[in-house]
């Protein structure tokens, strides 16, 4: 993970997560994990100490889809793939006039 960013459109909370790489649910099960810490469930601390224990039994519920899109792809430039940046589009009809 290179950056993860949290902002706020309109009524909305916009989560941004950027890595080289991603596993299989990975971003629901971390949008679980901060939604536990956002409704006060667990203290912000238990987020480290939750991936450090490396123990998925330990972690909050998996989110759900619902509300989460992919908005963004950038390719290494040997790969020749151009990249696709759908999150103007996407947040457009959310944005503030």
């Amino acid at each position: 993970m290179h950056r993860v960013d949290i902002d706020t459109i309109g009524s909305f909370v916009v989560f941004t997560f950027e890595a080289n790489a991603f596993l299989h649910h990975m971003i629901r099960n971390l949008m679980g994990a901060l939604l536990q810490i956002g409704q006060k469930r667990e203290a912000p601390e238990w987020i480290s100490l939750l991936l450090a224990a490396r123990d998925r039994t330990q972690a909050a519920a998996t989110f759900s889809p619902d509300g989460l899109y992919l908005s963004g792809i950038t390719y290494e430039p040997q790969f020749e793939l151009g990249d696709l940046d759908g999150a103007a589009t996407l947040l457009a009809p959310f944005q503030a006039r």
